[in-house]
C-alpha cells in the first residue's frame, strides 16, 4: 500500500509553487483572488477546447504524441492571450471611472472655490460701506475685526482647501484596483499553473492514494510514478507562472501599441500627479535615485520611455523593447518555451525515457526563468505603475518620518 508519507510528501511537492504563491502574495487581497480564480477558468476553458479537439482524432493517430501537443499548446497560448486582455479591458474600465470621479471631484471643488471668493467680496463691500456710514470709532473697530476674521478665514479656507484636495485623492485611491503587472501576472500564474498541476497529477494522485503497493510504470521503473509527476507538475506550475509573466509583459506592449499612453502605460504626468509627485519627492526629468522619503530623493522614469522609432531607448540589444515588436517577441517566447517543455516529455513514451525527460523539463525551466530576467524583469512594469509605487512609497516614508517628529 502506498504510504501517507509518499502521497502527502509528493502532493506538498508537486503543488508547492501555486500553493506557496497562494498564501505568500495572494491571499491578502481579494482582488489577487478574484484573479487566481479567473485564470483557473481560463484553463479550464482550454482543456475543454482541447478534448474537443481531440473527439473527431481517428483512433489511429491517438497513440501519436504530437498530435495532442501542439494543439494544447496553441489552445492553452490563447486562453492565456485572452485573460489578459480581459484583464487589460477590466482595468481600462476601472481607470476611465477613476478619471471620471476626478474631473467631477474637481468641478465641485472649483464650484466651491468660486462661490466662497464671491461671497468673500460680497463681504468686503458691505464692509466697507458700513465703515463709510458708521462711526469712525465703531468703523476702526469693524474695520480691526474685520481684518481679524479675514485672517481666520483665510486660514480656515486654506486648511480647508488642503483638506479637501486630499479627500478626492484619498477616494480616487480607493477606487483603483492598486494592482501592477507584477503581481496580477503572478496570481494569473498561481490560478493556471495550480489548475494545470491539478490535472496533471491530482487524478494519480486520487487513484494511488488507497492501492495497493506501490506504482512503477516502465517509462520510469527507477522511481515511483507519483515521485515522477510530481516533480514534472512541480516543474510545470513554475513555468506556468513564467509563461503568464511573458504573456502580461507582450499583451501590454502590444496593446500600447509603443505609445504607452492608455492606462496602464507610459503616460504622461497629469497636473496633480506632478503636484503630488514633487511633494513625495519624485521628479520626473531628474536622474538622481535614492531611498524614498529622503531629502533630496528622487526618481527618474525618463530613462523607460521609448527613443526614437525603435521603441528601445536605453535598452540593451538582448533585451525586449518597450514596444509592439517587443509584445510580439515576449508572447513568441512563450510559445517556443512551452513547445520545448512539452517535447521534453516525449521521452516518457520509452522505457526509462524519465531519465531524459526530467533533466530536459529541467533545463527548459532554468532557460526560461533565465531569459525572463535577462531580457524583460529589469523593465518589466510600465512607468506609470513605477511612478504610482514610488510615490506611495514615498508618501508612506514621508508620514511614517512625520510620525516619528510628533512621537519624540
Amino acid at each position: 500500500m502506498t504510504t501517507a508519507a509518499l502521497t502527502f510528501g509528493c502532493a506538498f511537492l508537486a503543488f508547492s509553487p501555486p500553493l506557496a504563491l497562494l498564501f505568500l502574495l495572494t491571499y491578502s487581497k481579494a482582488n489577487l483572488i478574484i484573479v487566481v480564480t479567473t485564470s483557473a477558468f481560463a484553463y479550464l476553458l482550454s482543456t475543454v477546447l482541447s478534448s474537443l479537439f481531440w473527439l473527431p482524432v481517428p483512433s489511429s493517430l491517438q497513440s501519436n504524441p504530437y498530435v495532442l501537443i501542439f494543439p494544447s499548446i496553441v489552445f492553452q497560448f490563447v486562453a492565456r492571450a485572452a485573460f489578459v486582455w480581459l484583464y487589460h479591458r477590466v482595468e481600462h474600465s476601472v481607470e476611465r471611472s477613476v478619471r471620471r470621479h476626478e474631473r467631477v471631484e474637481g468641478r465641485n471643488r472649483a464650484a466651491a472655490a468660486g462661490g466662497g471668493s464671491s461671497n468673500s467680496n460680497n463681504n468686503g463691500d458691505n464692509a466697507d460701506g458700513d465703515n463709510a456710514d458708521g462711526d469712525n470709532a465703531d468703523g476702526d473697530n469693524a474695520d480691526g475685526d474685520n481684518a481679524d476674521g479675514d485672517n481666520a478665514d483665510g486660514d480656515n479656507a486654506d486648511g480647508g482647501d488642503s483638506d479637501n484636495d486630499g479627500e478626492p485623492q484619498a477616494d480616487s485611491a480607493k477606487l483603483r484596483l492598486e494592482l501592477n503587472d507584477w503581481s496580477s501576472a503572478l496570481a494569473a500564474g498561481t490560478g493556471f499553473g495550480g489548475m494545470h498541476s491539478f490535472f496533471l497529477y491530482g487524478t494519480l494522485l486520487a487513484s494511488e492514494s488507497g492501492n495497493l503497493g506501490t506504482l512503477y510504470q516502465p517509462s520510469c521503473e527507477i522511481m515511483p510514478s507519483l515521485v515522477n509527476s510530481a516533480i514534472m507538475a512541480y516543474m510545470f506550475g513554475i513555468l506556468d507562472v513564467f509563461w503568464m509573466l511573458f504573456t502580461f509583459y507582450g499583451m501590454r506592449r502590444r496593446r500600447d501599441a509603443g505609445t504607452f499612453e492608455s492606462d496602464g502605460g507610459l503616460q504622461p504626468l497629469s497636473s496633480s500627479s506632478s503636484s503630488a509627485g514633487a511633494a513625495a519627492g519624485v521628479g520626473a526629468s531628474s536622474n538622481s535615485r535614492g531611498p524614498p522619503g529622503r531629502a533630496g530623493s528622487t526618481v527618474s522614469f525618463a530613462d523607460d520611455a521609448m527613443g526614437g522609432s525603435s521603441g528601445i531607448g536605453n535598452l540593451a540589444p538582448y533585451q525586449l523593447g518597450n514596444d509592439k515588436r517587443g509584445g510580439n517577441v515576449g508572447l513568441i517566447l512563450v510559445l517556443l518555451s512551452h513547445c520545448a517543455a512539452a517535447l521534453s516529455t516525449v521521452p516518457n513514451s520509452t522505457d526509462n525515457g524519465c531519465v531524459v525527460a526530467l533533466p530536459c523539463l529541467a533545463v527548459v525551466l532554468l532557460v526560461t526563468a533565465l531569459v525572463f530576467k535577462v531580457t524583460c524583469s529589469g523593465h518589466y512594469l510600465p512607468t506609470a505603475q513605477r511612478r504610482r509605487l514610488w510615490e506611495r512609497t514615498a508618501s508612506m516614508a514621508a508620514e511614517g518620518s512625520r510620525a516619528g517628529r510628533y512621537e519624540d
